[in-house]
């Protein structure tokens, strides 16, 4: 059996890091001394596509903007320890990781996702490729698609700018509702599954591998 290629996202998906990443978000536009965004909605608005290009769209230049994220870095390791997971998604995970390859692209920092996979005796992500490694999500996704030519490749995400990204890159996409972005507004994008909990995205998994994803 060829296994499946499982790409997900980190926040909104796995970690349930809503409160946690505004709030180091804020700290760290703050402390740039960065101030067009001052609210948690319009940092949630960010991810309506890739974060470092709406980060642009303020002007901000490439410098400043490694600027802001190497400190949201800092302000996000003071609260790793209280880090928390949806309920349901470390047992889809492993669901998931009989039949598929998981690996989770996102824009956080590698090392901190790691860090919390590992509080949560999680062990069956192969690798984590965060935006210390690559920041073009599209670029992560077809690097792996490429590696694994024979798979069925997905990418799981909770926002807009997921989907976007999953799309352009050429990959089955999975909107799940619990995470950042509603499910209405997900459906905008048109995913091609779209699942409101992670026993049903471990079920999906599991209907693709028997030949029925429908």
């Amino acid at each position: 059996m060829i296994p499946n290629l499982a790409m997900f996202d980190y926040d909104g998906v796995i970690g349930d890091s809503y409160e946690m990443h505004v709030a180091c978000m804020l700290k760290a536009f703050a402390s740039c001394d960065f101030h067009a965004i001052t609210t948690p909605e319009s940092v949630i608005e960010l991810y309506a596509e890739n974060v470092y290009i709406s980060l642009g769209k303020y002007g901000l230049s490439e410098k400043q903007i490694d600027q802001i994220i190497n400190a949201y870095k800092n302000f996000q390791a003071e609260k790793l320890d209280s880090a928390q997971l949806f309920p349901g998604i470390k047992e889809a995970l492993e669901r998931i990781a009989e039949t598929s390859k998981i690996y989770i692209i996102t824009s956080n920092i590698s090392g901190a996702v790691e860090s919390i996979l590992r509080q949560k005796n999680i062990d069956c992500v192969a690798d984590i490729l965060g935006s210390d490694k690559e920041k073009s999500k599209i670029k992560k996704i077809r690097g792996l698609v490429a590696k694994y030519p024979a798979s069925q490749a997905y990418y799981i995400g909770d926002t807009q700018g997921d989907i976007v990204e999953g799309k352009s890159a050429g990959v089955a996409t999975v909107g799940v509702a619990w995470g950042w972005h509603s499910s209405d507004k997900l459906s905008l994008l048109s995913p091609d599954h779209l699942v409101d909990t992670p026993a049903q995205l471990a079920q999906l998994f599991e209907k693709a591998t028997a030949g029925d994803a429908n």
